[in-house]
C-alpha cells in the first residue's frame, strides 16, 4: 500500500511539474507573439499617418564601445554561444495604444523606426550574453519619452549611451548626447530623400540608474 501510494504521489507530482512547463511555455509563446519587432531600418513605404524616430543607442561594456554586428536571430544567437557580447534588446511602449514593441541593435546601435504618429516610451534594455555554459541577462529601466507627429516627422532623438558594468553585472547610468549631423549622414545612407525637413527632439531619461 505503501509502495502504492508513493508511485500515486510521484505521478501527481510530475503532472504538476509538465503542468508547470507547459503553463511556462504557454505565456513564452503569448509573450513573444504579442511583442511586435521593430525593424531598425525601416523607412520607406510609410503610410501618412506614420514616421521615423532615428538617433543611436550606444552601449559602453567596462568603458568599450559595443559593436552588434548584422541583423539576424541566427547571427546573434551564434555570437552568443561563441561568448561574444551577445545581443541587446530594447523594448518600446506605445503611450498610445499601449503596444509593447522590442528592437534589437545591430552594428553601431544606429536606428530609424518607422512608427505610426503617437507618444512613445523607450521603457528598458536586457542584455543576454553567454559564459561559461550559463546564459546571463542583464536588465534596466530606462524610460524615456519622445513623439512622431506631423510636425516632428522625421525625428531625432540623440545617442543614448548606456554604461554598463559587465564583471559586476549592473548599469551604472545613462545619457544622452547630441550628434544629429553624424545621425542623419546614416539615415541618408539608408535614404537620401530624408534630409529634409529633420526636427530634434533629445529624449529625457526620467532618472539615472
Amino acid at each position: 500500500m505503501a509502495a502504492v501510494s508513493s508511485l500515486a504521489m510521484n505521478k501527481f507530482i510530475s503532472v504538476v511539474r509538465l503542468s508547470r512547463v507547459m503553463s511556462a511555455l504557454s505565456l513564452l509563446v503569448i509573450v513573444c507573439g504579442c511583442t511586435k519587432v521593430i525593424d531598425v531600418n525601416r523607412v520607406e513605404n510609410l503610410s501618412p499617418n506614420e514616421g521615423i524616430a532615428f538617433g543611436r543607442i550606444n552601449v559602453k561594456v567596462n568603458g568599450q564601445d559595443q559593436n552588434w554586428g548584422t541583423a539576424g536571430y541566427l547571427q546573434h544567437l551564434k555570437r552568443t554561444s561563441a561568448g561574444g557580447q551577445g545581443e541587446f534588446r530594447l523594448f518600446v511602449q506605445s503611450i498610445t495604444t499601449n503596444e509593447i514593441m522590442l528592437s534589437q541593435l545591430i552594428e553601431d546601435g544606429s536606428f530609424a523606426w518607422g512608427l505610426p504618429f503617437g507618444k512613445y516610451e523607450i521603457l528598458s534594455f536586457e542584455w543576454k550574453w553567454y559564459e561559461v555554459l550559463v546564459y546571463k541577462y542583464l536588465r534596466g529601466q530606462i524610460h524615456a519619452q519622445f513623439e512622431i507627429s506631423p510636425t516632428c516627422r522625421i525625428c531625432y532623438l540623440g545617442t543614448m549611451i548606456i554604461d554598463l558594468d559587465k564583471e559586476h553585472s549592473r548599469h551604472k547610468n545613462i545619457q544622452v548626447l547630441d550628434e544629429e549631423t553624424e545621425a542623419t549622414r546614416k539615415l541618408q545612407q539608408i535614404s537620401p530623400g530624408l534630409s529634409v525637413n529633420i526636427g530634434k527632439q533629445l529624449v529625457q531619461v526620467e532618472k539615472p540608474l
